[in-house]
């Protein structure tokens, strides 16, 4: 068993958010900072007040679009009414983010023997007796090859990709109901539906037979579970064989498992097909007017054989469509299978694995994150000046950040591959480690072995304090997944907000006390602030990651305060890019404001946090406190009127 689950605690920006490109900024922002500021209760520090009503007035500076920033950031930002509404960011971004995927994968399968990917793709599909129509929809043709964009999973995927779903349908619709009520029509009629039902089953079980735990769970699974919440709908003395089949589901299971431990043996796919045929589920019988009504004081007339027959035909007619509904499940099901199985063979190959790590981990970019959170550390730094009065604990802390790493993911040594037979190197994921001491979270044997390579497309970041499970050690650290600096040298002010962000949770509520250095005391005015109605009505769940977006905000007021004046504010618009790009995920997933989620809602942190934050407010030129939302933060810092912090 090659991966180990360990219960680590991961603080994240969100479970998917973080960066597109928007305009071109100079990576000078980061440079040595020497100013603080102060979280510590005002009244003694002498900073002004946490939770000021001090009256706002408009700032005379505005967005290209006319949107002032100070009077509603999120707008200006990514609002509706902005050139950079961010509702279709998250298809930009992973259409530019699955490119390097898709070269990777090419260069294994070529190295495999196939002109590229797809053409591999098809060939296995082939190989499985799964034939595609002959202009598939390119939606349905990327779900199939992990490539759908997973960040819309609401998205239609119109039109047949297989070829015998597409004849079934067409089929079906060339068999009319008959007009003629007498017997032998009646008997013509049912032939043909036998005869049609008979050649799809057919399929259906060849391809059934290719995946058993699905058959046992989309096959005789769902139909119990339908006969068990529609008994109405499907009478128990019509449907008696159904009913059988899901009071024997237990001893069919454990037939299905017997089965599974001779996969790959000789002989197993016709024992597979036997076992589908034998337990392939019934065709269900809706109930019929007859049955749909309480039972009658006076016995119904006994009905003819007409009458029984053109009955039976009449729910055998409608089974025509489930059947082809069935049968395209059942090739779906199959084709994800061997789909399935082709890109884990393609993702752990040395080709694909040295390509994405080198494209994605470039030189360039390394260097432009590395020196973004080594800046973000140095300013962290510097607040802990007055954030820490005991020099001996402060010391301990400036120390730890010091060290504080940055995960990359570097290339396996050559040891961690092997040789297949159809001669690619591979990386050999199922080898038991030595020994297991330590783990990464940007491991590739974990990252590579699983098929979509969502970790290159989920655009996130992650702070994790140190864990240890009995011998074994997580370090401290901060992991940026690669769509956070897929372009970073074209908005590194955007990434730079994600990145302090989290180097900022090491100092939070919860993690300071989990890491040995309480610091809840410090932060009683500014969290009882971000609690109020008037602000963003924090939940004690969310103090972390509120707080983590508050320094990331001090971080960013103090970075951006080092250009150029005249685009500082616009500097802090394009910095809340990756937030925006949170904002449209959580809107076409049609999800977010869950009680249990630890993050604020994408717009309250835009507008509340980094809206309402007096040192950013400051950076922006605006006059006063934001007029939606109360001031949480200190009042003691102002930038250089020039340019440059004081």
């Amino acid at each position: 068993m090659r991966h180990v689950g360990l219960p680590i605690l991961v603080f994240s920006l969100s479970l998917s958010a973080v960066a597109d490109p928007y305009s071109e900024k100079a990576l000078s922002v980061i440079q040595d900072s020497k100013s603080t500021f102060n979280l510590l209760n005002p009244a003694t520090n002498g900073c002004g007040s946490e939770g000021s009503t001090a009256p706002h007035t408009a700032s005379t500076r505005s967005t290209p679009d006319g949107i002032d920033p100070c009077t509603d950031l999120f707008d200006a930002a990514c609002g509706a009414n902005s050139k950079r509404n961010s509702s279709d960011a998250p298809t930009k971004l992973f259409n530019e983010l699955i490119k390097p995927i898709r070269d990777a994968r090419n260069q294994t399968a070529k190295a495999m023997g196939y002109a590229d990917f797809d053409t591999g793709l098809k060939a296995k599909l082939t190989e499985a007796g799964i034939e595609l129509v002959e202009a598939p929809n390119m939606e349905a043709w990327n779900t199939l090859k992990k490539e759908s964009n997973p960040v819309d999973p609401y998205k239609a995927v119109d039109g047949n990709l297989y070829r015998l779903p597409v004849e079934c349908e067409k089929e079906a619709a060339a068999i009319p109901y008959p007009s003629s009520t007498d017997l032998p029509n009646a008997q013509a009629f049912a032939a043909k539906l036998k005869s049609f039902n008979a050649k799809y089953i057919a399929s259906e079980i060849q391809f059934y037979a290719k995946d058993i735990p699905n058959f046992m769970q989309s096959g005789i699974g769902m139909q119990c579970t339908i006969l068990k919440m529609s008994p109405k709908n499907y009478p128990a003395k019509t449907n008696a064989a159904a009913v059988q089949q899901c009071a024997n589901y237990a001893e069919i299971r454990h037939e299905a498992a017997e089965l599974y431990r001779q996969e790959d043996s000789p002989g197993y796919a016709e024992k597979a097909i036997a076992f589908v045929k034998a337990h392939l589920p019934h065709a269900l019988n809706y109930a019929s007017p007859r049955e749909q009504f309480s039972a009658p004081t006076a016995p119904l007339p006994k009905q003819s054989d007409l009458d029984l027959l053109n009955e039976k035909n009449t729910s055998a007619f409608s089974h025509m469509a489930t059947t082809c509904s069935d049968l395209k499940n059942s090739e779906t099901n199959a084709a994800t299978k061997v789909a399935q199985d082709f890109l884990k063979q393609v993702n752990v190959g040395k080709p694909t694995v040295e390509k994405m790590i080198s494209t994605v981990y470039s030189p360039e970019k390394r260097e432009a994150v590395t020196k973004l959170f080594n800046g973000s550390k140095e300013t962290i730094q510097s607040l802990l000046k007055d954030l820490v009065k005991d020099e001996g604990k402060r010391k301990e802390i400036t120390d730890g950040y010091t060290a504080l790493p940055l995960n990359w993911m570097e290339k396996p040594a050559d040891s961690k591959y092997l040789t297949r037979k159809d001669g690619v190197q591979a990386l050999d994921i199922d080898k038991e480690p030595e020994t297991l001491t330590t783990m990464s979270m940007v491991d590739p044997m974990t990252v590579f072995a699983e098929p979509s390579l969502s970790f290159f497309t989920i655009p996130n970041a992650m702070y994790n304090p140190k864990t240890t499970m009995g011998n074994v050690v997580v370090g401290e650290g901060v992991t940026i997944m690669p769509a956070l600096f897929a372009n970073v040298e074209t908005n590194p002010n955007a990434a730079l907000s994600v990145i302090a962000h989290e180097a900022g949770h090491t100092l939070g509520p919860l993690l300071s006390l989990l890491n040995g250095y309480d610091l809840r005391a410090n932060y009683t005015d500014l969290l009882s602030c971000f609690k109020s109605s008037e602000s963003i009505k924090m939940r004690t769940e969310q103090q972390d990651e509120t707080f983590a977006d508050y320094v990331s905000a001090e971080v960013l007021a103090r970075e951006i305060a080092k250009l150029p004046k005249a685009s500082q504010s616009e500097s802090v618009v394009t910095a809340m890019e990756s937030f925006c790009l949170l904002e449209a995920m959580t809107t076409n997933a049609h999800s977010g404001g869950g009680k249990e989620d630890p993050h604020p809602d994408p717009y309250l942190r835009i507008s509340g946090i980094f809206g309402g934050n007096p040192s950013l407010r400051k950076v922006m030129g605006c006059t006063g406190d934001s007029p939606n939302y109360k001031s949480c933060g200190l009042k003691c810092w102002a930038p250089d009127a020039a340019g440059g912090a004081q």
